[in-house]
């Protein structure tokens, strides 16, 4: 997996280099002039996206455990705690092989997302706003 990474980043880099103008630029300079991501970014997007999509009911998926959840308090110090789809890490005895499973990859990330991202009323808008919150990405700009 980690070879097809790298011949994947190589093959971006080669083809972000194409374009002249931005041939003597650093490579994540060149990546944010064109408003791209990395591709491990383009993987964490995928998995809020597929997140997303699993809290609002878009996927018929039954997860055995459900989506675990912080108990949430009421009042000032619920709000302090930001939203109250905060996510919690699945913890299993037998050793870490939950470790890489769909909610422990997101959780950081989601709990830090905004009330504003997470209710988003559709999927479009979600995108954009965890390009905007997440990534710092706004709309692409010209050579």
């Amino acid at each position: 997996m980690i070879k097809h990474e790298k011949i994947n980043e190589k093959v971006q880099r080669r083809a972000t280099k194409l374009l002249s103008c931005l041939k003597n630029i650093p490579n994540e300079s060149r990546l944010k002039i064109l408003n791209l991501k990395t591709l491990e970014n383009r993987r964490k997007t995928g998995d809020l996206i597929q997140m997303y999509k699993l809290v609002k009911g878009m996927e018929n998926t039954d997860l055995i455990n459900g989506i675990n959840y912080a108990k949430t308090t009421t009042g000032l110090a619920g709000n302090l705690r930001r939203h109250d789809k905060k996510l919690v890490r699945e913890l299993t005895k037998k050793g870490p092989h939950r470790f890489n499973f769909l909610t422990n990859r997101v959780m950081d990330i989601w709990n830090g997302l905004s009330i504003r991202a997470l209710n988003a009323v559709s999927f479009k808008s979600f995108k954009t706003l965890i390009d905007r919150e997440v990534f710092g990405m706004d709309k692409r700009k010209d050579c």
